[in-house]
């Protein structure tokens, strides 16, 4: 439609443009020569007009057409983005799924390398009477770890047979487990019999009575398991218990040594043993700290019985009636340590209350924390002889290794005989300073209780115009860093 359009003004302009132009008229023939071009021009504007009228009629058109194209852009560029953001997406789960596959494929490969760990030292620990049994699950078990080509999941199937053996003999072999199998006697001949495996070693009784007696512990390498025979008074009990699947087993084929070993390894005296000359200070410290501890909880428990708030109270009632001798006649009947500090301050009233108060407090607050700097050295010592030992004890199992890094038991032995040293002293200062805190509390309570009997005892001395000569009111000592009540 545009090219019909340019065409049409073009063809207009030309034919215009290419006309020869008139030959000048006459000077009478102007007028006719101007009404002639006015007539053209109008022509010329009436089609000028059409031409508009025709590309007005044709533009709307165009415009719909225009529109319409414009909205199949935008539809088409809409979905170009939806489907860009799902690219995207399904880009993000492709990465997220390709990582999730490495991962499970490296637990499978860590699984299955445990596995495989797993089947070739149950090879070597299952006795040697049981092979014939499992030897196929386990052969095919070592094959499927070294196919590289095998399907994981065939690989776990084939892995996992072991191990589930492995899980039914534990249950089975509860008590003694009963397998059919072949052993040598101390001739060298195969015979047939029944095994009970008991443990790491197996009782066997052939099928002929011949050979009866213990088979010890035996390696893959060997041909067969070997009978060893026993005294003839356990060739009974053993025969039964192969026999009927019941009885009581017969010896101990460890000879007692078992037990020992778990009693040597449970004996508190073998770990002091391990632990080092430092035990030996270690030990005075503990009788030293808990002895500390029972004496002042006797203490406390006594002093506890000796309390009486209300010989206090009459005390100071008494104070405030001014009747100062009836005062000191009732602290003298009672051993409360309140009392006692009441008692001394108002024996030397003369001279100055708050003086007689502050040394008698101080008094009473230094035996109610008697033994306690002891308690807190104890505490802060136990834990330095415990490294020491440790530090010795390393010492010495270096120059026992003559300089040679290259004996690893040797260190690890006395590495952990010197740590029993520091066990034991964090032990005794674990224990000791809860019993250290709860005793510093209880002195910091009777500090308190002495401390508002003396002062409200001040107070009612001053109101009854007691004479305080020198001046001094009531001062307690400041009490030490440690905690230990003031005592200096």
């Amino acid at each position: 439609m545009k090219r019909t359009l340019l065409a049409l003004i073009l063809a207009v302009f030309s034919a215009s443009v290419s006309a020869a132009p008139p030959p000048l008229p006459a000077a009478g023939g102007a007028t006719k020569m101007l009404d002639e071009m006015k007539v053209e021009l109008e022509a010329g504007a009436k089609q000028l007009a059409g031409i508009r009228e025709k590309i007005d009629a044709d533009r709307l058109p165009l415009s719909k057409q225009l529109d319409a194209l414009e909205e199949e852009l935008r539809t088409t560029r809409k979905g170009y983005d939806e489907v860009a953001r799902t690219l995207d997406t399904r880009n993000l789960d492709i990465t997220n799924l390709t990582q999730e596959v490495k991962a499970k494929e490296d637990e499978a490969f860590y699984v299955s390398n445990l596995l495989d760990e797993f089947v070739r030292g149950f090879e070597t620990k299952v006795h040697m009477s049981e092979l014939p049994r499992l030897k196929p699950g386990i052969e095919k078990a070592k094959s499927a770890a070294a196919d590289t080509a095998m399907a994981t999941a065939d690989r776990f199937a084939a892995q996992i047979v072991p191990l589930r053996a492995a899980l039914a003999r534990s249950k089975e072999a509860l008590g003694g487990m009963p397998v059919e199998g072949k052993a040598l006697n101390d001739e060298g001949t195969l015979l047939e019999g029944k095994f009970l495996l008991v443990g790491p070693f197996a009782l066997f009784a052939s099928k002929d009575g011949t050979a009866t007696g213990i088979v010890p512990p035996t390696k893959p390498t060997d041909v067969a398991p070997l009978v060893m025979k026993l005294d003839e008074t356990f060739n009974a009990g053993i025969t039964q218990i192969l026999a009927s699947g019941q009885g009581i087993f017969p010896l101990d084929a460890t000879n007692g040594n078992a037990l020992k070993e778990l009693l040597h390894k449970t004996s508190l005296i073998d770990t002091y043993k391990h632990g080092g000359p430092i035990m030996h200070p270690l030990l005075l410290v503990s009788i030293v700290a808990f002895g500390v501890v029972i004496e002042r909880l006797i203490f406390l428990v006594l002093e506890k019985k000796r309390r009486k708030e209300s010989i206090v109270e009459q005390m100071l009632d008494a104070c405030e009636k001014d009747e100062l001798d009836r005062a000191v006649k009732i602290g003298r009947s009672s051993k409360d340590f309140v009392a006692k500090v009441l008692l001394y301050a108002l024996e030397h009233r003369e001279k100055s209350i708050g003086s007689a108060l502050g040394l008698a407090a101080n008094k009473e607050l230094k035996r109610l924390a008697r033994g306690l700097p002891i308690l807190d050295t104890c505490i802060t010592l136990a834990p330095l002889l415990g490294l020491l030992g440790t530090v010795t004890g390393m010492m010495h199992s270096f120059s026992l290794m003559g300089g040679d890094l290259g004996a690893p038991g040797a260190i690890t032995g006395g590495i952990s005989e010197a740590l029993i040293a520091t066990a034991y002293g964090l032990v005794i200062a674990i224990v000791a300073v809860i019993p250290y805190n709860y005793l510093n509390a209880r002195v910091d309570d009777a500090r308190h209780q002495i401390e508002a009997a003396a002062t409200r005892m001040e107070l009612l001395m001053k109101k009854a115009g007691a004479p305080d000569d020198l001046g001094g009111g009531f001062k307690l000592a400041a009490p030490a860093a440690s905690g230990g009540g003031g005592v200096h």
